[in-house]
């Protein structure tokens, strides 16, 4: 994303904002109204195509013509995503006043019930939870031995720990005909993208990198040492674990908390 010019970088964040707020919407994945549809298509297509058109140009030969190209499309992007939005907007608020129709003709208008009598209110504790990022950090403890072992070790360490505990995040790449794991892909949800740590085997051990990716797009990926890697993927899965309950039992589970 940081190869974009400023201009079209700043219109694409405003774009995540109106999908992000259109993706939040209950019954909008499966709704047939044709801005619903416009919208689910802008996220799905019409953005990482334009984007995906725009990063297969070389650098060196991205000029002032083929920068104002994308920063019109991606306004042009903008105006028809804030249009949609407004315009499903408009259908939803019409079911809302026929909803509110229905209810004077099936119950009689508000004015004409009485008041509903105060319900107690009860107080409710909710169980008390571990810490997750104190359990993130145990966690990464047990592959600490494996890290200072062998590097084979680590990655079949880390495929067996982070299936078990984010099987729906984690890819395990074997060869051709199975055996040990060559490399391990954890992908971190992180606002409108993922954050993909990757481990890999290499001719002089374990090889580290994150990759930014938004819209299944792969925009920028750095090379670390794993030292780092680990920090930044503790990091990132501590907020992930945060969010996530279900992952957080598996995590307690697995440290017999």
């Amino acid at each position: 994303m940081d190869d974009l010019p400023v201009v079209a970088r700043a219109t694409v964040a405003r774009i995540e904002a109106l999908l992000d707020e259109a993706r939040a919407l209950p019954g909008l994945a499966a709704s047939a109204d044709e801005s619903a549809y416009s919208l689910r298509e802008t996220e799905r297509s019409y953005l990482p195509e334009t984007l995906r058109a725009y990063f297969a140009i070389p650098p060196s030969q991205r000029d002032d013509a083929t920068r104002a190209l994308v920063e019109k499309q991606l306004l042009q992007l903008e105006r028809a995503t804030a249009s949609r939005l407004a315009a499903y907007a408009e259908t939803q608020r019409l079911a809302l006043q026929s909803n509110g129709a229905f209810f004077d003709a099936r119950f009689g208008t508000i004015d004409s019930l009485p008041p509903a009598p105060v319900a107690p209110v009860r107080e409710s504790l909710a169980p008390g939870t571990p810490d997750s990022r104190a359990m993130i950090s145990r966690f990464f403890e047990t592959l600490a031995p494996a890290a200072a072992s062998d590097p084979a070790v680590l990655l079949v360490r880390a495929a067996e720990r982070f299936t078990a505990l984010v099987p729906a995040l984690t890819t395990v790449k074997r060869g051709l005909f199975g055996g040990s794991p060559q490399a391990v892909t954890i992908d971190v949800p992180d606002g409108n993208g993922i954050l993909r740590y990757q481990l890999t085997a290499s001719r002089t051990g374990i090889a580290t990198s994150v990759t930014q990716v938004v819209r299944g797009i792969a925009l920028r990926s750095e090379a670390c040492d794993a030292e780092t890697w680990f920090a930044g993927l503790a990091h990132d899965l501590g907020e992930y674990v945060e969010r996530d309950r279900a992952t957080r039992g598996r995590l307690a589970a697995f440290l017999g908390a």
